[in-house]
Order: structure tokens, then sequence, then C-alpha cells
């Protein structure tokens, strides 16, 4: 006869590791630059955007309201959205575009910059696929460490991407907490 051990362990394995991102130079719609910094102060949430798609942007912004509604606010969490169209998103049509989505700008951040630099971004660090611009823009919302450390890729156009998106950063945060990698 064998002896078979059980684990009764709920301890969920770190999450992988996909590269680190590097912040480029992008403006939020009050003006300011986001410093290279960004990524360390919370862990947070990309998507890629324009503000007149009637496809896929809608879609990947309502399931990532989804999320940040779920989280609590006072946790080190944030999202940017990028937009993949700086000529027609000028920053005053991204504070139209936050107002319209509810968001407190001190978590949510919308932000333009150079074109051809968000395309190198996206498909060097992010390591996403991309077409023309800004039709053919990854549609993965990306999880980030505050190592600067892309931990997760979710499907921005699937509402079942919704929970284990926030299952993930609640395992991120549990990992900041308990100093795991």
């Amino acid at each position: 006869m064998g002896l078979v051990l059980w684990s009764c362990s709920d301890k969920k394995k770190p999450l992988e590791k996909f590269g680190s991102v590097q912040m480029i130079t992008l403006t939020s719609p009050s003006g300011k630059v986001l410093t290279p910094d960004y990524f360390s102060s919370d862990i947070t949430v990309v998507e890629f955007i324009f503000l007149s798609c009637t496809g896929a942007c809608p879609i990947m912004n309502t399931h990532l309201k989804a999320v940040y509604q779920q989280l609590d606010p006072s946790l080190p969490v944030q999202f940017l959205s990028v937009s993949v169209d700086p000529d027609r998103d000028t920053l005053e049509r991204l504070i139209e575009f936050q107002s319209t989505m509810g968001v407190d700008s001190s978590r949510w951040t919308f932000a333009r910059g150079n074109v051809d630099a968000i395309y190198h971004w996206i498909e060097d660090q992010f390591h996403l696929g991309v077409g023309s611009l800004p039709a053919e823009h990854p549609t993965r919302l990306v999880l980030i460490d505050r190592n600067q450390e892309i931990r997760g890729y979710f499907d921005g156009l699937s509402q079942s991407s919704v929970a284990p998106l926030v299952d993930a950063i609640h395992q991120l945060l549990a990992e900041e907490t308990s100093g795991t990698p």
C-alpha cells in the first residue's frame, strides 16, 4: 500500500513575470507629464484605447471600470488608459471622457503621448501585437506591479476576465504584504 499526502494549502504560486516596463513620455489631462517612476507608486492596470472608437474600446472601458468599482479606493492600485490616437484625443477630450466615465482622476489616469513612441512601447515593452494605429491596437488589460514587472494579461473584451484580474490584483497586494516575489 502506498501513502498519499495531500496539501491543504490555499497559497497560490506567485504570478508569472513577463518583462519590465519603463514609462515613456505621457501627459495626463491636467497637463502633468507622467514621471519615470509612475509604475512604482502603485499596482497599475494599463489599457490602450482611443476615444472615437465604437468597437473594442467601449467594451474594454466597461470591463476595466467593473474592476475599478470592485476595488476599495484606499488600495494602492491605479488605472492608466493610454490613447493610441493622440492627434484626435486632445487633453480637453480626455478630460471630458474621464468625466463621462465618472472615475476619480487620482486613481484612473487618461493619457496621451507621441504615437510612434506608444507604438514601439506596446510592441517592445508590453510584448503585444499592434497594427496600424489607432484601429489595430491591443485589447489586453495589462497588470503591472510596483517593480515595473508585467504580471498578467487579461482579455479586455471578455467580461469573464474581470474576476481573474481583481483576484490577481489582490494576490499582488498580498505578495507585497508578505514579501513574496
